[in-house]
């Protein structure tokens, strides 16, 4: 006799239970035996770790009926595979139907011939034992397949890295300043909204005939400021895009940094960020481009934001401190941190952390290449759960790019 482990198991759902006790007599020898008295019941014998082989299953059962049932079960990735025969007093042609467009593999009516229903269970365990094998042969194809598949995507990859790498880093960034642009249009809506009132203001005088010479010059002069400010935006986005046509000069690094800032400034904004700035008034200038070195900062802050996401209190500081002939930024924030792991890699070009389409793996790439053309260096201090800092070492005096 086999090992009662060994043997199939049948789950009998009915609420009737001499149904129950029935159907167990004529089973017992030959197979495992579960019992559930209602639909409910059944649904998590199924969907538990041990579920059964095949499912003996009653129509008319109160507040779930078995048509119910075998619908969630075949909803269900985890039981949708367990044969299910109707073992119910239905016996129209209409309900049959239905409980095999449902999903069912048999429909038996009550009275039940014991010979018929073993045949039948019989039957179709053979046919599940066989599709079984089938899946697990198929599964293990599969896994070939895609091992051979992961080896060809990564060749084919490693030569579109090599082939397009630039093309991909100028969309990545591209991205980058569709997401700047945001910022940079709420603050272009203040200077317009009061430059639009001080025109209404005028139209009004004008209609009225109630000019105010001295008030209007007022009014005027400070829209035109505004105007100058919308002017320095764009000029800023424009030069953002287009770094590479920038030279290197001499440049005042708080004004880099709080350029940087300002241009994240809607960001911070909403996700309610506090920017904690630490930069001394007699900061030397250094030589360098001052939209390359904007982009680091603003990549820095980009990626702070993501890892501040869960934090109850968010904090960026930036603070820099002179010595001798270099500066030296230290850029840090109280956020998620970053096991080792991942600290190794940042700034390898692709990789990255975020979900598939969220980025290309590329900021902290650019970071360290603008870093090198610089002639400084940066290095990174994380804690997984308490935050990350960078430090950031350049030149002062250096005479050439």
């Amino acid at each position: 006799m086999e090992n009662e482990s060994s043997l199939p198991t049948i789950l009998i759902v009915d609420d009737v239970p001499a149904n129950i006790q029935f159907l167990a007599v004529q089973l017992k020898s030959r197979y495992q035996i579960k019992i559930a008295t209602s639909g409910e019941k059944g649904l998590h014998i199924a969907e538990s770790k041990n579920p059964p082989d095949l499912i003996l299953l009653d129509i008319m059962m109160p507040e779930m009926d078995g048509y119910e049932v075998c619908k969630r079960l075949k909803g269900n990735p985890k039981t949708k595979n367990i044969p299910v025969f109707f073992v119910t007093a239905m016996g129209e042609v209409e309900d049959e139907t239905k409980g095999l467009e449902l999903g069912a593999v048999d429909y038996i009516t009550k009275p039940v011939t014991p010979a018929i229903i073993n045949a039948r269970i019989k039957a179709h365990l053979e046919l599940k034992k066989y599709r079984d094998h089938l899946e697990q042969l198929v599964d293990e194809r599969t896994v070939d397949l895609a091992d051979a598949n992961i080896k060809l995507r990564k060749e084919i990859e490693e030569r579109i890295r090599l082939e397009k790498q630039e093309k991909i880093i100028l969309q990545d960034k591209f991205s980058n300043l569709e997401q700047l642009a945001v910022g940079l249009a709420h603050e272009v809506n203040q200077p317009l909204t009061y430059i639009n009132t001080v025109i209404q203001v005028a139209i009004d005088s004008i209609k009225n005939d109630k000019i105010n010479p001295e008030k209007m010059l007022v009014k005027f002069t400070k829209a035109a400021a505004q105007v100058a400010r919308i002017i320095e935006l764009t000029n800023h986005l424009r030069a953002l895009r287009w770094p590479s046509e920038m030279q290197h000069e001499q440049v005042d690094l708080s004004a880099v940094i709080n350029d940087s800032m300002n241009v994240m400034n809607e960001p911070l904004k909403q996700h309610a960020i506090n920017l904690n700035s630490q930069i001394p008034d007699d900061l030397p200038p250094i030589y360098g481009n001052h939209h390359k070195l904007e982009q680091i900062f603003i990549n820095l802050t980009t990626n702070a934001i993501a890892a501040l996401q869960e934090q109850n209190e968010k904090e960026i500081t930036v603070a820099v401190v002179h010595e001798k002939d270099q500066v030296t930024i230290r850029f840090s924030d109280n956020g998620c941190g970053m096991v080792p792991e991942v600290q190794d890699k940042m700034f390898e070009a692709f990789f990255t952390t975020k979900d598939r389409g969220q980025g290309a793996g590329i900021g902290m790439c650019i970071v360290l290449d603008i870093v090198s053309e610089h002639h400084g260096t940066i290095s990174c201090d994380s804690i997984p759960g308490r935050g990350t800092a960078f430090s950031i070492t350049l030149p002062l005096n250096r005479l050439e790019p």
